[in-house]
């Protein structure tokens, strides 16, 4: 009896194991098998029947995405087959115009390994299609061919072949309308956009140059209709036809306006408004407009009567006006329940009024809209029944008010208890820590937006990159007891904290791989958080090579989730041209071109060259000139770290030992060596491992040198960079230090042997939300020392420090201070350029309040401020700092900023002109 059950045991395994092993070899693959197991186990059970069979190939078809499936067996002996989709395995672009392959290929989102479906490659056609039509090529044709690929079996090859063929063009537009003379006009204005491309941009801009024009005309009623194309008969020309409806021109005319402008009322009617369409009811809406205009500055009882008078080309619109007296506000009384002093209220309301407000202007608009926000602070003090509002205004005389405004604030509201529902991987304590929220204490609105973004913040920082705060916006707040108590609950979704399985890379055509993937703040394994997304970005495109990046993990079952890094080749090769104009040694002319080469290799090494000139305008005998190669290696020895090499030949009039009578140039060849390191998006440290500068001075008049001298150094240096913006920063700071040591062990001359540091602290205050008014201050300074020990060791003029210019202490002269008397000692007999024998220092503040004019327009008020220090030279102490104060105006333009500035001298000495203007075009 034992042996016969062993036997059926025996039996009964084997037939179950049989069961499972066959489905796993005859066509359902393990991880299938464990994920139908998991979902729908019952399908792999007894009994079986041609109902389960039938299911079962449903589901295996949904999880596995097969292409198709087969039952081939019977119940007792079950067999699968299953025909895997084929997948992509490479795409080839031919034909490309109008575009970049990495444009493309972000644009039809297929990557190497997605499954492969028709409906796919349709689509794709399609948006390549579109793009081109949308850029003016309405024949475009595409083609996309699909191949298997020897010895992958199951991948397919995507030969996309892209015909443009001949673009779209816009051969004539026609403007429609009663009016000949705006047609024609009109007409004028829109034939920059013939000959060009037929497509949604172009059709686009004619509308909005339209609707420009029709503002600025002033044909206040008029309006384009729709674009109607025409194409001809082989559809590389189009006709575009546009009607102009209601095509009346006005002029305005003003009468008794006295308080407000004529300028200030056509500002406060909007006329060039995008948004701002008038109907025909003309005359009342321009009234309503100036009534407001006339409300907001405080002239309620303000009358508007407009009389149109019809002429040969314009109507005229004759706006009279009956300003009356301005409402003034001239006594202010609070009732109420409340429970601070009446002076801690008037002070909030006219830190919350508006400018008229506060000049005691009355204007019902802004009045209500200050004792709004009054009441919304009190709320977000905790006082949740406050209620502010205006109880009634007296006149105490002619034109003038009293405003009478009551305050009920309520109990204070109390933060009873914090609870974060679904928290599991830190503690309340935690948690509490980061919102900075105490139980117990008066609740603050403000003060929960604030918790809100820091319990974000703090989870996207650890990790859980799928966090979610499922009550931000209901029940985050529950009141109790009549408003005196408050609980917050944080209903919170953690998510997997994410770490990275593996890092995918698409849309590099030339682009290593593995240079992608190196430059990124993490790597395989690591945990990944908001911040290593984001400097990871900001890295790749600091490259230069990128003009898109975006990096996302991909979904997956767990944390574990493989990262896509997504980016958009930028062309590798840039021309660069610039030409500029200073007003420095009376005007001086100045240009440059350059070629900058920034991935070659597909392994974001840069290679450039530029080549800059300038022209003294008083001495068109010499063209200064500069020629300088550079190679930047971004990965050296495979980490993130720069190498950086420039060589350079440059020829200048040296200024500081030129006369009248003697031009001597300064003639430099240098080669340097650097490392870099990028520690974060705002933290540079750097090494400069080895630099040699050759010069030679000569007259312009003989060729044989005057004076050679050689510096050989090496240092270190650091940057911290917080600024907002690179070249028009509102906002942060910028910090340098630089440490240099020269000496004949470095190959400098003989008689070079110094130490010398360097510091300069940029601060940038913005004063109001716009970031248009902002504060900002340089602090500059400097120390050298020469080292050597021989009575003919000496620092070189080339490393000197001199002030004056624009950009130390504007007002004076270049390299000003100290001046060619203060130093006349330092210059040894016989020889063209000055030494220091001992030490110098410097100092240097410049203060500026920047403020905007009109758009691109700004201006700038500004004190510099700072001192030479040579011990070996005995000058008065009044002589030594040298400061001035001025103006500064800087319009930016395409071609770059067009900047006049004059600095008036402070201090100024016997001799000298009271300030200097300062002039430049260009950025150089």
């Amino acid at each position: 009896m034992i042996k016969i059950f062993a036997s059926y045991t025996s039996l009964l395994f084997l037939l179950c194991f049989s069961l499972k092993a066959k489905a796993q070899i005859d066509g359902i693959p393990k991880d299938l098998h464990n994920k139908i197991k998991a979902s729908q186990p019952e399908l792999l059970q007894k009994p079986y029947s041609p109902r389960k069979w039938d299911q079962l190939l449903k589901q295996i078809q949904l999880l596995s995405n097969a292409e198709k499936v087969f039952f081939n067996g019977s119940n007792e002996n079950p067999s699968f087959t299953i025909h895997s989709r084929p997948k992509f395995g490479s795409f080839k672009f031919s034909g490309i115009t109008q575009a970049t392959e990495s444009e493309l290929r972000n644009l039809i989102d297929l990557q190497i390994g997605d499954t492969f479906t028709r409906n796919k490659i349709n689509e794709a056609a399609k948006k390549i299609k579109s793009y081109y039509i949308n850029r003016g090529y309405l024949q475009a044709e595409i083609e996309i061919q699909t191949n298997s690929i020897k010895d992958k079996e199951g991948f397919l090859s995507v030969d996309i072949k892209i015909d443009p063929n001949d673009p779209t063009e816009i051969s004539k537009i026609e403007i429609i309308s009663s009016n000949e003379r705006l047609n024609r006009d009109l007409e004028d204005e829109l034939s920059s956009f013939e000959d060009e491309s037929l497509n949604d941009l172009n059709l686009e801009g004619i509308q909005k140059k339209i609707s420009e024009y029709l503002k600025e005309e002033r044909y206040l009623k008029a309006s384009p209709g729709e674009n109607q194309v025409s194409l001809n008969d082989d559809r590389t020309g189009a006709l575009v036809r546009v009607e102009i409806l209601r095509p009346q021109k006005y002029e305005l005319s003003f009468f008794g306006q006295q308080e407000i402008s004529k300028s200030k009322l056509i500002d406060g009617l909007d006329l060039e408004s995008p948004t701002n369409i008038f109907s025909e009811n003309l005359s009342s809406e321009l009234s309503q407009k100036i009534k407001a205009t006339y409300r907001k500055n405080g002239f309620e009882s303000a009358e508007v009567k407009i009389q149109e008078i019809p002429q040969k080309n314009a109507n005229v619109l004759r706006f009279q006006i009956i300003e009356g007296a301005q409402t003034r506000i001239v006594e202010w009384q609070i009732s109420g329940s409340y429970s601070r002093e009446k002076d801690y209220y008037l002070d909030q309301m006219e830190s919350l009024g508006s400018d008229k407000i506060r000049d005691e202007i009355y204007v019902k608009e802004d009045l209500e809209e200050m004792l709004k926000s009054l009441n919304v602070y009190l709320q977000n003090q905790g006082y949740l029944s406050s209620k502010v509002e205006l109880e009634k205004t007296e006149f105490v005389k002619e034109n003038s008010l009293k405003v009478i405004v009551r305050i009920d604030e309520g109990p204070i509201s109390i933060l009873k208890q914090v609870q974060f529902l679904g928290a599991e991987a830190f503690s309340k304590e935690e948690l509490l820590e980061v919102i900075e929220l105490k139980e117990g204490t008066p609740l603050n609105l403000n003060h929960i937006e604030d918790s809100i973004k820091k319990l974000k913040n703090f989870y996207l920082e650890k990790a859980h990159l799928d966090y979610e705060l499922l009550n931000e916006k209901s029940d985050l707040v529950i009141y109790s007891n009549q408003n005196k108590e408050a609980s917050l609950n944080f209903k919170i979704k953690e998510g997997d904290k994410i770490k990275v399985k593996e890092v995918l890379v698409s849309g590099n055509i030339m682009t290593k791989k593995t240079v992608i993937i190196k430059t990124l703040a993490f790597e395989k394994d690591d945990f990944l958080s908001l911040s290593k997304i984001n400097e990871s970005e900001f890295l790749l495109q600091r490259l230069g090579i990128f003009s898109t990046v975006d990096i996302q993990p991909l979904p997956a079952n767990d944390g574990n989730r493989p990262v896509l890094v997504k980016v958009t080749e930028r062309n590798p090769g840039v021309f660069t041209l610039g030409l500029g104009v200073t007003d420095e040694f009376d005007g001086t002319l100045k240009g440059f071109t350059g070629l900058v080469y920034k991935n070659l290799g597909g392994s974001a090494k840069v290679v450039q060259a530029r080549v800059e000139i300038q022209n003294q305008i008083n001495n068109e005998s010499f063209i200064e000139n500069k020629v300088t190669l550079s190679y930047l290696e971004p990965l050296l020895f495979g980490r993130k770290l720069k190498g950086r090499t420039n060589l350079s030949f440059s020829q200048d009039i040296d200024f500081l030992s030129s006369d009248a009578e003697n031009t001597y140039i300064k003639e430099s060849k240098e080669i340097n060596f650097v490392l870099e390191k990028d520690y974060d998006q705002h933290t540079k440290i750097g090494w400069k491992l080895w630099e040699i500068e050759g010069t030679r001075r000569f007259e312009t008049n003989q060729k044989a040198d005057q004076e050679k001298l050689q510096i050989g150094s090496i240092g270190p240096y650091i940057e911290l960079d917080y600024r907002d913006h690179l070249f028009s920063p509102r906002q942060g700071s910028y910090t340098r230090f630089a440490i240099e040591y020269a000496s004949p062990g470095y190959e400098s001359s003989e008689d070079i042997h110094f130490g010398r540091a360097t510091a300069v602290f940029n601060h940038y205050l913005p004063l109001n939300l716009s970031k248009r008014l902002v504060f900002a201050y340089s602090l500059r300074g400097g120390y050298v020392e020469n080292l050597g020990r021989k009575g003919t060791d000496a620092v070189p003029q080339d490393r000197m420090f001199f002030l004056g210019g624009r950009s130390t202490i504007r007002g004076f002269e270049l390299a000003e201070i100290p001046n060619e008397t203060d130093i006349d000692s330092l210059k040894p007999n016989g020889s063209s350029i000055y030494y220091v024998s001992d030490k110098s220092s410097f100092g240097l503040v410049k203060l500026e309040l920047r403020f905007p004019i009109y758009d691109d327009f700004g201006a700038a008020i500004f004190y510099d401020g700072g001192a030479v220090n040579i011990p070996e030279i005995d000058l008065p102490s009044e002589y030594i700092y040298r400061d001035s104060m001025g103006i500064s105006f800087r319009f930016y333009t395409p071609v770059g900023p067009v900047s006049l500035e004059y600095g008036h001298k402070l201090n100024r000495r016997d001799g000298e002109s009271p300030g200097r203007f300062h002039f430049s075009i260009g950025a150089f």
